[in-house]
């Protein structure tokens, strides 16, 4: 089981910032590839020439972050790290889902999770870009179901922003808003880890390419202090929860983005990172007919679950 209660983000991912825009390129590379492997003894060597891809370099980056949580004090044994790039333009989301071993559920119907999801961000300084949202919905292993059985209770809202790194429980749902941006030049870049107990079947290693990868890189000792956490703000939406304290009806919905508005989180153009508790309340991304075209940026809404449940009726 994961020891992760919460999700949690850190300000650096990188070492070196002066690797971010390194990242980034070998990230738009491996965007058209598929998931990658590395193992464990990869991944934990001293020896500098042991990585075969930028990949392979930048998920042992990455360990030095999540080193503590990977005790085996915490999650037992593990074999290492899978890892792809998704590159998105023009405002464009994720479908809420589960990472989970895709070839097994395939093949045997068989639920099975990572002990850690983790996302590093590559761009998202200069402009605000699609919030991943990750939620409490998670598979149970022992009802073998997904819970809560109704709907999700909290979700952390977390907005990229070059090196900031978030890692959650491996079985929590989580997924990709899409916003009201047009600009198809306003590109959305990620790299993704999940660590894993055992290695997914038919994911394998990478061919070699340390050559063309590595000859941008900077290499250095030491570099920004690391593990420094990010805070998150947390807020309760409650069914009364409307600007005017109205309550909710069904039908009516509020932009989550308009939550955030209300609460003052934009200062100092940040980024923020919001936990939303919202028990009886559903987060929903907004479709077209929804949407609010003057505004500037909309990434989703929350719905009573009465309205939510006549939706899917």
């Amino acid at each position: 089981m994961s020891s992760l209660r919460k999700t949690i983000v850190y300000k650096d991912g990188l070492r070196c910032s002066e690797n971010v825009a390194w990242a980034k390129h070998v990230a738009m590379q491996l965007e058209s590839k598929p998931n990658y492997w590395v193992p464990r003894d990869v991944i934990e060597s001293e020896d500098e020439s042991v990585p075969r891809s930028g990949g392979e370099w930048i998920v042992r980056q990455l360990y030095d972050v999540v080193r503590e949580h990977l005790s085996e004090g915490q999650v037992g044994e593990w074999e290492g790290a899978e890892y792809w790039a998704q590159v998105y333009s023009g405002g464009r989301g994720l479908a809420f889902h589960l990472d989970k071993d895709e070839y097994a559920m395939k093949h045997r119907r068989e639920m099975v999770n990572p002990i850690y999801s983790s996302v590093l961000y590559l761009s998202g300084s200069k402009t605000l870009q699609s919030p991943t949202i990750v939620t409490n919905e998670h598979y149970d292993e022992i009802e073998k179901c997904i819970v809560p059985k109704d709907f999700p209770t909290c979700s952390t809202m977390v907005f990229p922003k070059e090196n900031r790194y978030c890692i959650f429980d491996g079985r929590c749902g989580h997924g990709v808003l899409d916003t009201n941006t047009k600009d198809e030049d306003d590109v959305r870049v990620v790299f993704l880890v999940n660590w894993w107990r055992k290695r997914p079947e038919e994911v394998h290693r990478c061919p070699d390419s340390k050559d063309d990868d590595m000859k941008n890189i900077v290499m250095v000792d030491g570099g920004e202090p690391r593990g420094r956490r990010e805070g998150i703000l947390e807020l309760t939406v409650t069914p009364r929860y409307l600007l005017g304290n109205e309550p909710f009806m069904i039908g009516s919905f509020l932009q989550s983005h308009g939550i955030l508005d209300a609460e003052d989180v934009w200062k100092e153009k940040s980024r923020p990172i919001v936990l939303m508790r919202h028990s009886g309340i559903v987060m929903i991304p907004l479709s077209l007919s929804m949407k609010n075209e003057d505004a500037p940026f909309v990434d989703g809404a929350l719905v009573s679950r009465e309205y939510q449940q006549s939706m899917i009726e």
